[in-house]
């Protein structure tokens, strides 16, 4: 978690840096980000293997719960990363239209 951490804060100083020549690393830093979300959830990181496999090994009804668990930890995972191209899309539309109030927003245009 702490790579994912590092790298979405990286990826919103860069992204709202008023230098050039931090924002050229955008690019690299948002592949970074959903590399590392994706790998967390396919490797389960977010799961002790030990731990697992005792707890599985307890009750058979456990699999069934540990099913659902890990699919919804995978869901969340995804939807993380959704939530984070979102942002990044109005963060980077506030800087393209130099507009960084949501009062101000043209009516006609809205985000998603």
């Amino acid at each position: 978690m702490w790579e994912l951490r590092k790298a979405l804060v990286a990826y919103l100083k860069a992204e709202t840096s008023p230098n050039q020549n931090d924002r050229y690393r955008i690019h690299a830093i948002r592949q970074r980000i959903n590399f590392i979300g994706s790998q967390m959830a396919n490797l389960e990181v977010y799961v002790d293997p030990m731990a697992r496999d005792r707890w599985l090994n307890q009750n058979q009804n456990h699999h069934m719960a540990y099913d659902l668990l890990n699919r919804a930890s995978k869901e969340m995972f995804k939807n993380i990363l959704q939530a984070f191209e979102r942002a990044s899309d109005k963060i980077r539309y506030f800087r393209g239209t130099n507009n960084w109030s949501w009062g101000r927003l043209d009516k006609k245009k809205t985000l998603v």
